[in-house]
Order: C-alpha cells, then sequence, then structure tokens
C-alpha cells in the first residue's frame, strides 16, 4: 500500500530532525529513510520483521535511534502498536537508545499515549522518546508516566 504524502513529508521530518538534534555525534552520523527516492543501500533494515522510517546511529557505535511516522488512520492500529512495541524492546537493550514518532500536530495526545503503553508493555524505560509533531522540531517526553 502507498504511503500518504502527509507519511513521507513526516518522514523527511524526521530524517531532517536528526543530524540537527545528534549534531555533536556528526562523525560517522548514518540516517537511513525509507522514503521512495532512497536507494536500497540507504533504506533502514529490518527489526524483528518491520522496517522503520529511520535508522540513525553513528560508526564506531554511540547511539542507535529508530523513527517511525504516523498518520491519520493510521496511527491507532494493531499493525502500529506492534511496530511501536518492536522498535521499543529492540532499543531497550542497547545504550543510548532513543525513538522518535513522528505525527501530525492533532493526533499528539494520542501519539503519547500509545508510546506510554508501548513503553511500560516493553519495560523500555531507559529509551529517549521523542515526539515530532511540527515539522522541524521533535519534543522528548517522559513516556515512564
Amino acid at each position: 500500500m502507498p504511503e500518504s504524502a502527509g507519511h513521507m513529508e513526516r518522514v523527511g521530518a524526521i530524517a531532517r530532525w536528526v543530524p540537527t538534534a545528534f549534531s555533536q555525534h556528526a562523525n560517522g552520523l548514518y540516517v537511513l529513510a525509507d522514503r521512495p527516492e532512497s536507494g536500497p543501500s540507504d533504506k533502514p533494515w529490518p527489526v524483528a520483521g518491520f522496517i522503520p522510517d529511520v535508522y540513525a546511529g553513528t560508526t564506531p557505535k554511540s547511539f542507535t535511534l529508530l523513527g517511525e511516522a504516523k498518520w491519520f488512520g493510521d496511527l491507532e492500529t494493531a499493525r502500529s502498536a506492534n511496530q511501536i512495541r518492536t522498535f521499543l524492546d529492540f532499543l531497550s537493550a542497547l545504550d543510548n537508545a532513543h525513538f522518535v514518532l513522528a505525527t501530525a500536530p492533532q493526533l499528539g495526545p494520542t501519539a503519547r499515549r500509545i508510546v506510554r503503553t508501548a513503553v511500560r508493555h516493553t519495560g523500555a524505560f531507559g529509551v529517549t522518546t521523542y515526539l515530532l509533531a511540527s515539522s522541524n522540531a521533535a519534543v522528548p517526553f517522559d513516556a515512564t508516566r
């Protein structure tokens, strides 16, 4: 199923945000984004059967970030809940792990609730979580409450 324009804009927003937010890791930073214009070597690899929209980190490894974009009609599905739980579970085993969920601004409260539920379900309390609901800035939030 082709992704919506809104979804693809959110994927691009994550990919643009990462180098700014993690500028202290500029040396060796890679950002892989699942976009139509990305070549095979520029797309994220699967994580437990799901392909994140963005996979970022550094070589040598100093942090890992998975980003997922959700749009209207896509956020509150069983598949999305499974993806988010899977990504958080994967990240919970890593040091300096980050998860960003990008949505439309109107979906922010629902997105926070879904991530909080997934953090409790997976025990991923050490993963730093962010919500990117505007085009240029993700806001960290405490997903443990």
